[in-house]
């Protein structure tokens, strides 16, 4: 269930998956989970290096993914997939 504020827990979103801080909200700054990871052609969008901020949630019509512009473009990702960063 969201948090007031329209925060969302991770494991809500994930099945059970763990972020550093426990959410993942709009604005965050995300990095690729190593242990969960599955790369794609859109790996030259910046996807597989440095880190991305969410751009877009979608808890509601799509539980478990949000779009994350990343430094040469923006992909819809699983948060299972995703680490928050300070």
């Amino acid at each position: 269930m969201p948090e007031p504020g329209g925060r969302a827990r991770v494991a809500d979103l994930a099945s059970g998956a763990q972020s550093r801080g426990g959410c993942i909200q709009l604005g965050d700054r995300v990095v690729r989970n190593p242990d969960t990871w599955q790369g794609s052609e859109f790996g030259r969008w910046g996807r597989d290096q440095d880190g991305g901020v969410v751009v877009e949630t979608f808890s509601l019509l799509r539980p478990g993914i949000v779009a994350v512009r990343w430094p040469d473009g923006r992909c819809f990702e699983r948060i299972i997939e995703l680490l928050a960063t300070p």
